[in-house]
């Protein structure tokens, strides 16, 4: 798991330092292409890893506590309000 949530980090680091060199020996439309794909989908990657480490984080018993959530309550009926 752990890997999992470092892998986008290292991906942006590679991108970070590949992206200038890699940019200069394409054409300019192959590199646009390339480089905002690679983006996208290092930041889709990120958003993702932070989505599911703030899941974790919040079903943490104390953190739960102070959002008044708990296993239990997420696991119950979902309730919609007033019909």
């Amino acid at each position: 798991m752990t890997l999992a949530m470092g892998l986008p980090l290292a991906a942006a680091v590679m991108l970070r330092l590949a992206g200038a060199p890699l940019g200069r020996r394409q054409p300019p439309a192959t590199a646009v292409r390339l480089l905002t794909v690679a983006a996208l989908v290092t930041a889709l990657a990120t958003g993702f890893v932070l989505a599911v480490a703030a899941f974790l984080v919040a079903a943490l018993p104390p953190v739960a506590a102070l959002g008044h959530r708990s296993a239990a309550a997420l696991r119950g009926p979902i309730e919609l309000g007033p019909h």
